[in-house]
């Protein structure tokens, strides 16, 4: 779902009920600065700062909600000095159930394919192409920039930086949950004289008596991935099971440059050696990495319930950029 042109978009439905899902808003051009929600039945309006772009959100029939969100434009040049030049480099790592694409280095992510938690993906600078008429080069545009490997792919130089693909865990559990059952009046329901389900509010549980309810914060999301900490010079990823070096943050801060310098392209017309495979996205078969959304990305996606009422034209605070690596993608 798109936002119109005042700014407001309407979800009315969203299914599993009674289930955490979660909410994303995203655009290439904002950053997000904050959000503000508040459930029908709740007395006041939270607001959360921060730049994520994922909210996990509880959808009970018959009930709704809003939540507002706070962007700001990326500062491409830096000359404000306030706002992030762009949102890092980062993505997902699927499980490739199906594919569509005849060449594996154009496949898209479908909707229906789960992200893969758990894997360590590792950002390597590239190695300049030499000229030397041996080495395979890129070839971009008619002209070669990065050496390949054997197989196709870019060849890899010095590990910049390394990532845990993330876990998504029900609000409350990390301190991001405030989940209070409340009347139609929007009294908070006891324990245990009102019922006899929860104690505390930070068990956030599915089930009709919590209503709807909003994740005080910013959620994980199963198999995402980002490097938002100046590792932003041209890159190359790899997805691999592996336990990460120690140092490697190091590394990153120690080898990095500014982000202007970092390019997004499109995956190139690799020259490859005779009788040497495509250029591979990952080194599992039946993974897909990617270092951007495949799919076209609305400024609004997923979740909600069956009254669903929200609005991006956000009161919510800016200024504050914490970042929570997600689909900020490399602009």
């Amino acid at each position: 779902m798109s936002t119109d042109p005042t700014g407001h978009y309407l979800i009315e439905n969203a299914y599993p009920m009674t289930q955490w899902l979660v909410l994303e808003a995203y655009n290439d051009r904002y950053y997000t600065t904050g959000i503000t929600y508040q459930a029908d039945n709740q007395p006041t309006p939270t607001t959360v700062l921060g730049a994520g772009v994922d909210v996990s959100v509880l959808p009970i029939i018959g009930q709704g909600g809003r939540i507002d969100w706070g962007v700001h434009p990326y500062d491409a040049t830096g000359a404000g000095g306030v706002d992030p030049r762009n949102g890092g480099i980062v993505g997902t790592v699927s499980y490739d159930t199906t594919r569509n694409e005849l060449d594996p280095r154009y496949a898209a992510v479908e909707d229906w394919q789960p992200g893969i938690s758990g894997l360590t993906v590792n950002l390597y600078a590239p190695i300049d192409c030499p000229y030397d008429g041996v080495t395979p080069c890129d070839d971009w545009f008619g002209q070669g920039f990065y050496a390949l490997a054997a197989d196709g792919a870019y060849a890899r130089g010095q590990l910049l930086n390394t990532y845990l693909t993330e876990t998504w865990q029900r609000p409350g559990l990390n301190g991001d949950g405030e989940c209070v059952p409340r009347d139609v009046d929007g009294r908070p329901l006891a324990y245990p004289t009102d019922q006899q389900v929860t104690a505390a509010v930070t068990d956030c549980l599915e089930g009709p008596l919590m209503g709807v309810q909003f994740q005080q914060g910013f959620s994980a999301v199963d198999g995402n991935y980002g490097f938002g900490d100046g590792c932003l010079a041209p890159s190359v990823l790899d997805t691999t099971t592996e336990p990460a070096p120690t140092s490697a943050s190091r590394r990153c801060r120690a080898a990095s440059t500014t982000s202007s310098r970092w390019w997004s392209r499109t995956t190139p017309p690799a020259r490859r050696p005779s009788g040497s495979p495509a250029r591979r996205t990952s080194t599992s078969p039946t993974a897909t990495s990617s270092t951007r959304r495949p799919r076209p990305r609305p400024a609004l996606a997923r979740s909600t319930s069956s009254t669903w009422r929200a609005r991006p034209t956000s009161p919510a605070p800016m200024g504050t950029r914490r970042r929570t690596f997600r689909r900020a993608a490399a602009r």
